[in-house]
């Protein structure tokens, strides 16, 4: 007991540490507003995105292998509790269902479903290996190495769980008369062993899974698997009731600008870091780097250097740089080419060197397909076209719709039309205002046609490049 307690303390206080870091990071962007209205919404999501892995599920395959891991995950809580049980009390049951025979067949059937899961997500990522499959893989510029690492410490979960309920099996110490099938089978392999020996192996699967827990949590926690414990804030505070709906106003001061008449001193989009907020930090922390939304970028799929994922993975890694800057200013960084001083002044040389040099350069083409897949893409390029057809005439509203009859069929009709790809990319609900854009609101340039371009900026849509036109909205 004392080995298994001394364990906990020191690495909890590590992991305690490090949540107190990413909790205080993430408080420190910009105000978000709207994000905690309309609970009853945002718990319904939570049930269906989280608990029913829903938006996972559309992908069956790598879906399966997720529900297998977040499910066991979750039934496997019960095994953590009686696991430090068993320090104190050989038999130790979780009160009330601990004995119950459907609890030890259920924890030992997911444990195995867990093991699935990894098999599952090894074949995907073997399957789309990107050393071998370059940027047509959807894993390109992802940390690999670090997926890998956490299938190897799951897989170390699964087995020191079994190798110690295993010899309590053995010894007749696990809780459940039956039930516990895995349990029971590696139990009867050791049934040969001394009682000695038995309550060594029990004693040292205790240790080693105390030790894997603490230190699997170390890793999510300081790894792009920090997702585990972002996303669900990030579903909760997402966009409700229709995140894929009209963007949300620019707010100053809380309150939202209006573009017939912006204040002088207003900033528009994001010029830094620090112009993020809260939510957005959140969002960053929750990307686990599947590469699904680079799968479906049309600005990705014609060889564009743009990919959604890694243009979060970037702000990410720059949120974390530029982390003590940004905690110092706590939401109060200026904006508009300034720095907060004070908070500039607290921080490194190496700190103040990355706040002071970061820039935006993008390519988006504000597709959006990233956030939809290619579902409804034709019927959007259906509606652009009508929208455009009044300003630039049929032979542009024509070339949105075939885009947007060609647009999902990745790496092969998109490469042969690049240049209508960032139009058609354009949500049909934007096109319905288009004579009433701002500078700001829209960004192409990768995409568009130049003599498109040109009537876009005559029409007052797009003016200046995309670095300067670009408007990250989350």
């Amino acid at each position: 007991a004392v080995v298994g307690i001394a364990l906990t303390v020191v690495l909890l206080a590590f992991a305690a540490r490090r949540t107190h870091f990413l909790i205080s990071l993430a408080g420190s962007g910009k105000p978000a507003y709207g994000r905690l209205k309309g609970v009853p919404k945002r718990v319904e999501a939570e049930a269906f995105e989280v608990l029913g892995q829903r938006k996972l599920l559309k992908w069956t395959i790598p879906g399966i292998a997720h529900v297998f891991s977040f499910w066991g995950f979750l039934v496997l809580g019960l095994t953590i509790l009686e696991c430090y049980g068993a320090l104190f009390v050989e038999d130790y049951g979780v009160p009330i269902v601990g004995s119950w025979a459907v609890v030890g067949f259920a924890e030992d059937l997911f444990a195995l479903l867990v093991l699935v899961g990894i098999i599952m997500f090894g074949l995907i990522r073997a399957k789309n290996d990107p050393s071998k499959d370059g940027r047509s893989s959807r894993f390109f510029g992802s940390h690999t190495k670090g997926a890998w690492l956490i299938l190897f410490m799951i897989f170390n979960v699964v087995w020191t769980l079994f190798l110690y309920r295993g010899a309590q099996a053995a010894l007749g110490n696990l809780p459940f008369e039956n039930g516990a099938f895995v349990s029971d089978w590696v139990g009867s392999w050791m049934s040969g062993l001394s009682e000695s020996t038995l309550v060594a192996v029990e004693t040292i699967g205790i240790w080693l899974q105390i030790l894997v827990i603490l230190s699997f949590l170390l890793i999510v926690l300081n790894s792009k698997h920090l997702h585990i414990g972002a996303a669900p804030v990030n579903v909760y505070t997402s966009r409700r009731p229709n995140a894929l709906g009209p963007l949300l106003p620019i707010y100053y001061k809380g309150e939202p600008v209006n573009f017939e008449d912006p204040p002088d001193d207003a900033s528009f989009g994001k010029g830094h870091i620090a112009d993020f907020t809260w939510k957005n930090y959140v969002d960053f922390m929750a990307c686990t780097e599947c590469g699904r939304c680079q799968s479906q970028c049309p600005a990705w799929n014609t060889g564009k250097p743009l990919s959604p994922k890694l243009m979060i993975m970037n702000l990410r890694d720059t949120m974390f740089t530029q982390a003590p800057y940004l905690m110092a200013a706590n939401g109060g960084h200026p904006g508009l080419g300034e720095m907060h001083e004070e908070a500039l002044a607290s921080v490194s040389a190496e700190v103040r060197g990355e706040v002071e040099r970061f820039r935006f350069r993008q390519h988006c083409s504000a597709g959006r397909e990233c956030e939809v897949g290619f579902h409804g893409w034709y019927f959007r390029g259906v509606l652009a076209g009508l929208a455009v057809l009044p300003l630039f005439g049929r032979k542009n509203a024509l070339a949105v719709v075939v885009g947007g009859f060609f647009g999902p069929i990745r790496g092969k009709a998109s490469n042969a039309i690049p240049a209508i790809r960032g139009i058609l990319s354009v949500p049909a609900s934007h096109l319905a205002t288009v004579t009433r854009w701002t500078p700001s609101a829209f960004a192409t340039d990768c995409c568009v046609p130049r003599d498109f371009r040109a009537d876009l900026a005559r029409a007052g849509v797009m003016r200046g490049p995309c670095s300067q036109s670009l408007r990250l909205r989350f």
